[in-house]
């Protein structure tokens, strides 16, 4: 188990956790994956996973039909890319990271808002007037004649 992650789970108690699969656990379907790795997982807050569950529920643009709730869901799996995502506490990492079917057990990024910087306007240049090779007399006619500035040949 890393550093980092045992860290967290000491201070914090639980962790968000991503779990790359072996590639014969991640050939299973999502459902007999979730089912089987449930157990090392948890659900930090009962209160707050009814309340977002609840929330996705309403905003939903269309009905669902899901074999499990949203609520009692510990554990997401990923088959096509071959991992998990869920949280852990101490007792669920050390299993994780003893049980077979797993590869690696590493904290999951904190994700966060990109921090606007000052925009600065973009500096205009002339990509026609200075281009090598090319008659200073047509650039020169090109202002007074209509046709030329058109591109149309008189």
């Amino acid at each position: 188990m890393a550093t980092e992650l045992s860290t967290l789970l000491s201070d914090v108690g639980y962790a968000k956790v991503i779990v790359a699969l072996k590639p014969q656990a991640a050939g299973q379907s999502a459902a007999a994956a979730e089912d089987s790795l449930a157990a090392h997982f948890t659900i930090p807050s009962e209160r707050q996973a009814e309340s977002l569950a609840a929330v996705a529920m309403r905003s939903a643009s269309k009905k669902f039909k899901r074999p499990k709730s949203l609520e009692s869901r510990p554990v997401r799996v990923y088959p096509h890319l071959g991992l998990a995502v869920g949280f852990v506490n101490q007792q669920g990492a050390a299993a994780l990271a003893a049980d077979n079917r797993v590869e690696k057990v590493v904290p999951a990024p904190e994700l966060s808002l990109i921090k606007p910087v000052a925009a600065q306007p973009a500096k205009l240049t002339s990509c026609s007037c200075g281009r090598p090779g090319s008659p200073a007399r047509v650039w020169s006619s090109a202002t007074s004649t209509p046709a030329l500035t058109a591109g149309i040949p008189p």
